[in-house]
């Protein structure tokens, strides 16, 4: 039964994120306040743990320490102070399914302690690859092993102004254990990446420090599943975690169908961002449907949201399929707030005409050329 009181915090705590929207929406204010994750679960906390108290004499194990060197302690500061997001507080919000066995797995320890070496062997071996599972694995070990703090600290490597996050984990037991995360920072460039160009952990996501922007990667995993209108549908509405606003530019091209579309608006916990994508599928293909552009077809894109003077992302033209940016800011912006601006450059002629003639379609969004180079303004 311990889980259930666990499992009603993430219910309530998602059921706020759905109503706080639409409540500070209905009179249509500006620059809302973003969700200040720290203060609520902290509330949240308390309140759970005095029922838990109240109704089994038990208050719930403490989470975690987490603690860092200098330099990765100036990075989560950055991240708190530009969007109250404390990465702590996130963790100590999630779930915490092994809560109810945490007391047996204490006194079995020696069974823990064999499964954690055995994670963590995997996991080195993993980490050259730098995928999904060997980050996945990761956080097994994390739980498995009863972790008591865990610190992030970055270590130079063999190249000037990189380095390496690593995680050194102590547990109950007095065990410690290092692991390498794969995760590259370079301080001259302010960019957080995956060292193997698939994004932080393999996830297609890397992190700019200096602009305080997540963006996706050229290799994201994300292509796979090309596009859909029900996407759109699903994510996107008046009462949840994402608001943003769309246009679909299609096109026909050299026997395919074509679609480039743009997004702005909030995405989650960022405040302010937005997308272009560039997809294309056959003619009997059916409508709405669409598949992600290979390597042959990508298009040099940039893109940049901004409010009036400020600018919360600004990505430099370069060839891809998917160009991102998600701002970590404090306040939460509406679409109609923000302008979205890119340089699209098409392949030939052609192409361009096409473009032009559907983008024509699209009262507010003004545009200009240059050779083969579509400047859009929306």
């Amino acid at each position: 039964m311990f889980p259930i009181l666990t499992y009603f915090r993430t219910l309530v705590m998602l059921f706020m994120s759905l109503l706080l929207p639409a409540a500070v929406q209905a009179d249509r204010k500006s620059d809302l306040p973003a969700f200040d994750t720290v203060a609520y679960s902290e509330v949240m906390e308390a309140a759970i743990q005095g029922v838990q108290k109240a109704t089994f004499g038990l208050a719930p194990l403490p989470r975690c320490n987490f603690t860092y060197d200098e330099r990765m302690g100036f990075l989560m500061d950055g991240i708190e102070e530009s969007s109250s997001l404390s990465f702590p507080a996130v963790v100590g919000s999630l779930p915490d399914i092994f809560y109810p066995l945490r007391p047996l797995a204490r006194l079995f320890q020696s069974p823990i302690s064999q499964t954690q070496a055995a994670l963590n062997t995997k996991s080195l071996e993993l980490s050259e690859s730098n995928n999904a599972l060997s980050g996945f694995l990761r956080l097994i070990s994390v739980t498995m092993g009863l972790a008591q703090e865990v610190n992030l600290s970055l270590e130079p490597i063999d190249e000037p102004d990189l380095y390496e996050i690593i995680c050194t984990v102590t547990y109950f037991d007095g065990r410690v254990d290092t692991m390498h995360s794969g995760i590259h920072y370079n301080e001259k460039t302010e960019q957080l990446y995956g060292s193997g160009g698939n994004g932080l952990m393999g996830l297609g996501y890397d992190y700019d420090a200096k602009n305080k922007t997540v963006y996706t990667t050229p290799n994201t995993w994300h292509d796979v599943f090309g596009y859909n209108v029900i996407y759109d549908f699903l994510g996107s509405s008046e009462f949840g975690m994402f608001l943003f606003d769309t246009r679909r530019i299609p096109f026909h091209y050299k026997g395919e169908d074509w679609q480039i579309q743009i997004w702005k608006g909030r995405y989650s916990l960022a405040g302010a961002g937005g997308e272009i994508g560039v997809y294309k599928k056959p003619v009997s293909q059916l409508d709405g449907f669409y598949n992600c552009v290979g390597k042959e077809d990508y298009l040099s894109i940039s893109m940049r949201i901004s409010r009036g003077d400020r600018v919360f992302v600004d990505r430099p033209a370069h060839e891809n399929w998917w160009v991102t940016g998600f701002n970590l800011t404090d306040r939460y912006y509406r679409p109609e707030q923000l302008t979205l601006e890119s340089d699209i450059t098409l392949k030939d002629q052609d192409m361009l005409k096409a473009f032009c003639d559907s983008l024509d379609k699209h009262k507010d969004i003004t545009y200009t050329v240059d050779g083969l180079t579509v400047n859009l303004v929306w």
